[in-house]
């Protein structure tokens, strides 16, 4: 469908065979882009420092990546500052994922078996059924003691090792399902502000928050509507020292139109 907006009034139009050939297009783009990313999920403990990203570009994101690399420019230039920052690799949540308390079974509403029906998924009442799905297991799986102690211990690492004194911190998304040439993701994910980092607690929900946001609604039906695999979904976090600016501003360097740089 096309909705278009004029002074005078609001039409709505059918695609048209261009249109969802386009749209079918895109779509393989965007599944080919993502495909061709090698994602590790295999490291699961805090990068704290430009060298060590570096190393692990596979495991972050490109959001989390680029923040360290923009980092690392700024240690060697001198001629502008960044904010401190650590991350959380896709493994972290993973390694929450499979965490077990004694005696647990696998269950038909376990995350993987619902990850292994999810594949299947062709219409968004599909999706809608999952999603609720995957966010009862979620908040059931973070609520367990297990899991709850290593999200607790991340959390605690998180203050000790970077932020011991008070700061405020933004918890960022950093999937590998945004910030691509082909798909931004822009907006699908949760990223939480004003963060209070001597609070451990505190930081321990906004990580939950954004690792739920993987499986959110809207990120969801996205990945329905160009094709991608739940499996193939993970998501980092970023975390980021807040900063008091003069000026906040996006620089583009290219025009999105023509693409000229």
């Amino acid at each position: 469908m096309q909705l278009s907006v004029f002074p005078t009034a609001v039409t709505i139009q059918g695609s048209t065979p261009p249109q969802e050939e386009a749209q079918k297009r895109k779509s393989e783009d965007i599944s080919t882009e993502i495909n061709s990313i090698p994602v590790d999920t295999t490291v699961r403990a805090l990068v704290a420092d430009a060298e060590t990203a570096k190393k692990l570009a596979n495991c972050i994101g490109t959001k989390a990546f680029n923040a360290f690399i923009l980092e690392s420019l700024s240690q060697s230039c001198g001629l502008f500052k960044t904010p401190k920052s650590c991350c959380l690799p896709y493994g972290a949540l993973g390694h929450i994922l499979k965490a077990k308390n004694p005696g647990e079974e696998e269950s038909s509403n376990s995350i993987s078996a619902i990850f292994t029906q999810l594949g299947n998924a062709e219409d968004g009442a599909t999706v809608e059924k999952f999603h609720a799905l995957l966010h009862e297991r979620l908040t059931i799986k973070f609520a367990q003691e297990n899991c709850r102690k290593i999200v607790e211990e991340y959390a605690a690492q998180i203050k000790a090792q970077l932020f011991p004194k008070h700061k405020l911190v933004a918890i960022r998304s950093s999937s590998n399902v945004e910030d691509l040439k082909k798909l931004s993701g822009a907006g699908l994910f949760d990223s939480i502000l004003n963060v209070q980092s001597s609070d451990e607690s505190v930081i321990a929900e906004a990580l939950k928050e954004v690792w739920r946001s993987l499986y959110s609604r809207r990120a969801m039906q996205s990945r329905l509507k160009y094709k991608i695999n739940e499996e193939k979904a993970s998501m980092a976090i970023l975390i980021q020292e807040m900063i008091s600016a003069d000026a906040s501003f996006i620089i583009h360097t290219t025009n999105p139109v023509p693409l000229q740089k």
